[in-house]
């Protein structure tokens, strides 16, 4: 069952993200969103550039390795070292620009789980169509990226949306801003270090991670070209 459950999710992700692969998605958004943390998006994407930018190290190994990649960062905010799973494509020829998909885990999952499903299918097709695939661990495996909506807060639900908005205490609010911040650590960590191209930078989530894709979605607007949430809650 689990596995036509992935096959399915996979389908309809990379369904996604290959039709709209020619296609930017203008948002209007601020760089703050009323449903997540306070966090300014300029100002956060600046953070984590600096942080990317003072990991960088074109002298190691693994400087551009290519496959599948477990990889860990220190994140300062967190004081904790945080790891990300990162696949990229060993027909890559090292210099060429490559499109990324940023893919949000569910729920009490982490890095892995979405990825070693239905024997790596995923990975099968990043190689397959020539792109990066980036999956962040968003600090813990409840950390949501930056949201607080759950199912069933979604469209046409504003009560239950205002509810859970207000229901957010002052540790899971901390929680919620490191699991965004983690998330732009990551993706800035990999364009500092991967020629990605971005008319071609694609987000896709499923269940929690569809709510990350909204929120992240719009609040981040400046990256993405498409973006694909799956079964998840939905911004009121």
């Amino acid at each position: 069952m689990y596995n036509i459950y992935y096959k399915f999710i996979t389908a309809i992700t990379l369904l996604f993200l290959i039709m709209l692969s020619s296609a930017v998605i203008w948002v209007n958004a601020s760089d703050t969103i009323k449903y997540g943390c306070t966090i300014n998006a300029k100002e956060q994407i600046h953070e984590s550039n600096t942080l990317a930018k003072g990991i960088a190290n074109p002298d190691d190994t693994q400087w551009r390795a290519k496959g599948d990649l477990h990889r860990k960062y220190h994140f300062p905010a967190a004081n904790a070292d945080i790891p990300y799973r990162l696949y990229v494509p060993v027909s890559w020829d090292g210099n060429s620009q490559l499109p990324m998909v940023v893919f949000l885990h569910g729920a009490g999952s982490d890095e892995n789980r979405y990825i070693d499903a239905n024997n790596r299918q995923l990975i099968t097709l990043a190689e397959q169509h020539g792109f990066i695939l980036l999956s962040p661990l968003g600090y813990s495996p409840f950390g949501a990226y930056g949201t607080p909506l759950r199912l069933p807060a979604v469209f046409r639900n504003p009560e239950i949306a205002a509810q859970q908005r207000s229901a957010v205490k002052p540790e899971q609010e901390k929680t919620l801003q490191l699991s965004e911040k983690d998330v732009i650590n990551v993706i800035e960590i990999v364009v500092n270090e991967y020629p990605v191209r971005r008319s071609a930078f694609f987000l896709a989530g499923h269940s929690m991670g569809s709510g990350g894709t909204w929120y992240l979605g719009a609040k981040y607007y400046q990256y993405w070209a498409a973006i694909a949430p799956m079964s998840g809650p939905f911004v009121d």
